[in-house]
């Protein structure tokens, strides 16, 4: 969802022909670039192989189908095209304690409903999605991966200490569990997970 579209005027400055997509459309901001309002929990009104970069930035907790929408970014995306998204980080230290307390992480409050349309539910994060749940999504759709970065504010650092019992836990979970199906991934347990507030992942549309 390109909101003000202020990522898109960036990359127009730098050169890139751009496209923005919402499902708000009054949140666009720039009338000079071109803008659609498009559902992203249906099909983009795009032609296959539209496009040499997809971004999606802090969207996909908002959509009711994340799988669905990630096999529309490779559909529209041409071969060996980038595709860039970031999400919350739902394994900081600090949203997993919060999980502890009351059920919720970061971001994703108990949110009762009010009778709001679909539009008036967009700042609303209906189902956080783990950075292993997006890998998933993507590499299922066909994406290759190319970089995980972890960034953004950092979270408590004085929980620092107990995410490394859990580091270290996983690291003998995956000693005894022969069936690497049922082995805890070590990026969910890696320092930059537990600090970082949000993540992001790099991927191409193989050629």
């Amino acid at each position: 969802p390109s909101g003000g579209g202020y990522l898109a005027a960036q990359l127009a400055e730098r050169g890139f022909q751009v496209v923005g997509a919402d499902l708000v459309r009054d949140l666009w901001q720039f009338p000079q670039y071109p803008f659609l309002c498009a559902d992203l929990d249906a099909p983009l009104p795009f032609q296959p192989e539209s496009f040499d970069v997809v971004l999606h930035v802090g969207g996909l907790a908002h959509l009711e189908n994340p799988a669905a929408i990630i096999r529309e970014f490779y559909r529209v995306l041409a071969p060996g095209g980038a595709f860039g998204i970031t999400i919350e980080n739902i394994l900081t230290m600090e949203s997993r304690l919060r999980f502890l307390i009351n059920g919720t992480y970061r971001w994703y409050p108990h949110y009762q409903y009010h009778g709001e349309d679909k539009a008036g539910l967009f700042l609303v994060n209906r189902e956080p999605v783990r950075i292993t749940t997006l890998l998933f999504h993507m590499e299922r759709a066909g994406f290759r991966i190319e970089k995980v970065l972890f960034g953004g504010k950092p979270s408590y650092h004085l929980l620092l200490p107990l995410g490394l019992l859990f580091a270290l836990g996983t690291r003998l979970h995956n000693r005894i569990r022969r069936d690497k199906g049922k082995q805890t991934p070590p990026i969910v347990n890696s320092l930059p997970a537990f600090i970082y507030r949000h993540v992001g992942v790099l991927a191409r549309k193989p050629r």
